[in-house]
């Protein structure tokens, strides 16, 4: 699901979330939601949720928490901002 580019416009990307945010927010799989980078929004749709602690480059900054989508929506999500990112690896 996260190799192919997603139109915002028509279709909403894919996102997994983790599983605190799921259950403390009562989100469902299917569920839509808008992410807000400030200067953009983009509606995505929840697909999966994971346990466990990020361990990647650095920390979500104070209750941020970690959403994991493909890289051609955060690219469109962020405009021109410099990324800083991960790979998950679902094996």
């Amino acid at each position: 699901m996260f190799e192919t580019n997603y139109d915002p416009e028509t279709t909403p990307c894919p996102v997994v979330i983790p599983e605190a945010v799921q259950t403390n927010q009562n989100i469902s799989f299917g569920d839509e939601l808008s992410l807000d980078t400030g200067s953009r929004e983009m509606t995505v749709v929840v697909r999966g949720s994971y346990s466990g602690q990020f361990n990647g480059m650095g920390h979500p900054p104070g209750d941020r928490s970690i959403v994991i989508m493909p890289h051609s929506s955060m690219r469109i999500l962020y405009g021109e901002r410099q990324l800083f990112y991960s790979i998950a690896d679902g094996n």
